[in-house]
């Protein structure tokens, strides 16, 4: 019996995502910080779908988490067949003005923490069938954005290495896809303090339904990269054909982000 494997799976796109994996009948792994949300999600779910749920409390900015994980996988004997690296946060506001250290727990849990996660998990796909690595990064990887400087990078970061992967795993029958989402109707701007507010943001948030299940039809399908939404394949393509210069002008005039003045 194979399963699931999603971080953060307790909100926002994690939470889509689980409810789209138990559409297509997949039994689920789903961890995040909330014991509670976990449970009652996997409530709904096996009540809703059918499924087996296992839930697995855990801060994956724990040092050794992702190997907890992993030992509780193999000590559970549970087969992980799909690995959904989704955990993640953003940091608004000037990097030279923000707390280091917060700063380095984001780019942790956006980066260290996949890498951790793949180096683990991947030989247990190896031994699976039609096994996948489905990676979230954002439409914020394909371009400066001040404001969000070291975000955007990390997302940079997991696309690079999704795309690097993906070739490298191509022998052992193992997909990798990347999910790049733009603007999603979820808690990601306010949990990462953006104090701005796009002027159309209501109009360009997609539902997070709607990315979720493009998610997983591009990964069932084997594609390597997921850009849900015309507006933001559309922001992707001009991202990658305008100067870089720009480009983070327009961003930042958009976000309303303004450089403080030198005393």
């Amino acid at each position: 019996m194979s399963y699931v494997l999603i971080t953060g799976a307790s909100k926002g796109i994690g939470k889509a995502l689980a409810e789209e994996f138990a559409k297509h009948n997949c039994n689920l792994l789903l961890t995040a910080r909330s014991e509670e949300e976990l449970t009652s999600l996997a409530s709904f779910l096996k009540k809703d779908y059918k499924v087996k749920v296992v839930t697995f409390p855990l801060d994956l900015l724990k040092e050794g988490a992702a190997g907890e994980l992993s030992g509780f996988c193999a000590a559970n004997k549970i087969a992980v067949r799909v690995l959904v690296n989704n955990a993640g946060s953003g940091l608004w506001g000037a990097f030279a003005d923000s707390n280091l250290n917060d700063q380095f727990a984001m780019l942790q849990l956006n980066q260290r923490v996949v890498l951790e996660l793949c180096h683990y998990f991947i030989p247990v796909l190896k031994e699976m069938p039609n096994a996948h690595i489905l990676n979230v990064a954002s439409t914020a990887g394909f371009q400066p954005f001040p404001g969000f400087a070291a975000y955007a990078a990390s997302k940079a970061f997991i696309y690079s290495f999704s795309r690097s992967l993906r070739y490298e795993l191509k022998e052992h029958n193992i997909n990798v896809s990347c999910l790049c989402p733009g603007p999603t109707d979820t808690s990601f701007f306010s949990e990462a303090q953006f104090n701005h507010k796009l002027d159309t943001s209501e109009g360009i948030k997609m539902p997070v339904e709607e990315v979720a299940a493009k998610a997983v039809a591009a990964m069932l399908a084997r594609k390597a990269v997921v850009i849900p939404g015309i507006s933001n394949k559309l922001g992707v393509f001009m991202s990658k054909h305008l100067p870089a210069g720009l480009t983070s002008t327009v961003l930042g005039k958009l976000v309303k982000y303004e450089r403080k003045k030198e005393d």
